[in-house]
């Protein structure tokens, strides 16, 4: 009998010492959703004079050259890719900057673009933007490029 319940007893402290030590868990860490290459979709802003929000394709702020792309890495490193239309020629720019779970920081803009809302395939961003008409808040909605 004695013997019986010292083999049940090695038995039951292996099984769970084998759970415990699992490999699995250092890689239980739930992928962040804002790490990934992100696309300008839609730009929405209040227009001062009505008060009415309108709501554009970014393209169409973007004179016939590719929308707005935004990597995001997971080093909390950022690179922004815009096209700007020059002597009628698309020219291509990045530039550098940095995230964090609020807000992202894009090198040369006077300040941080603010984290509205992100899920699985959609980042909304609010910003001060600087175009044509002048310098107004815009939420840009970004999806997975």
């Amino acid at each position: 009998m004695f013997k019986k319940v010292l083999l049940a007893s090695a038995v039951l402290v292996a099984g769970l010492g084998f759970t415990a030590c699992s490999s699995d868990d250092d890689n239980n860490t739930t992928p962040n959703p804002l790490v990934g290459d992100w696309k300008a979709q839609t730009v929405s802003y209040v227009r001062p004079d009505t008060g009415e929000t309108m709501t554009h394709d970014f393209a169409m702020i973007t004179n016939g050259c590719d929308v707005d792309e935004l990597e995001l890495k997971a080093d909390n490193i950022a690179d922004l890719e815009t096209e700007s239309k020059i002597d009628g020629v698309c020219v291509e720019a990045h530039a550098p900057g940095t995230w964090n779970e609020n807000s992202v920081t894009i090198l040369g803009e006077t300040a941080p673009r603010q984290i509205v809302s992100v899920n699985g395939t959609e980042l909304l961003l609010k910003y001060m933007m600087t175009y044509q008409f002048g310098t107004t808040e815009v939420t840009v909605k970004y999806s997975r490029s």
